[in-house]
């Protein structure tokens, strides 16, 4: 057992309280416009680029707000995720979106797709992984990342609820984005 399975009854908690997303939303539309969402949409809009036509991954996609938010701006979606409620949420979000997005149930650590995208978002994963898992989440994103190809990372860290206990000699905080320093000691 994983010491993440316990999302398993997260996810059966909000399915059980008519609930779409992590969050607990109960509109898709509250969903799909998280914050996660919107920094990647801004993120590919300074960069000149579109979701339109790019092939994308969300590791860790839960009830597939980020895959659902990458399918409706014209992205090929696939999203997988660990929890079997959280995917079977998904699909029926997709559903009741009219949305084309995949969704897969499967163990992230030990993914292998046989085939790449040219984007992968972490739908707040990364820093639910330690040790190994860590390791073994980017040898996964290497293996399906297109060589020009992007990966988004989201976590869950709230500027607001972090201020106090930022140490200024390990983090800088700048447009609402908690950046580690590159010093050693």
């Amino acid at each position: 057992m994983k010491y993440y399975d316990m999302h398993e009854q997260v996810y059966k908690q909000r399915q059980a309280q008519n609930q779409v997303s992590w969050d607990g939303h109960q509109e898709l539309s509250e969903a799909l416009a998280s914050s996660m969402n919107t920094t990647l949409h801004k993120m590919l809009l300074d960069q000149g680029q579109t979701l339109q036509g790019l092939k994308t991954l969300d590791l860790g996609t839960g009830t597939g707000t980020c895959a659902l938010f990458c399918a409706q701006h014209g992205a090929d979606a696939l999203g997988v995720d660990l929890s079997k409620t959280a995917v079977s949420m998904a699909v029926q979000n997709s559903l009741e979106l009219g949305l084309s997005a995949q969704f897969l149930q499967a163990d992230i650590t030990e993914l292998n797709l046989n085939e790449k995208f040219d984007l992968i978002t972490d739908s707040s994963l990364l820093h639910c992984l330690v040790g190994p898992d860590r390791k073994k989440f980017y040898d996964v994103v290497k293996t399906h990342l297109n060589p020009n190809g992007k990966l988004f990372i989201h976590t869950m860290i709230q500027s607001l609820d972090m201020s106090g206990m930022i140490d200024e000699d390990f983090f800088t905080f700048k447009d609402d984005i908690l950046w580690s320093r590159d010093f050693q000691r």
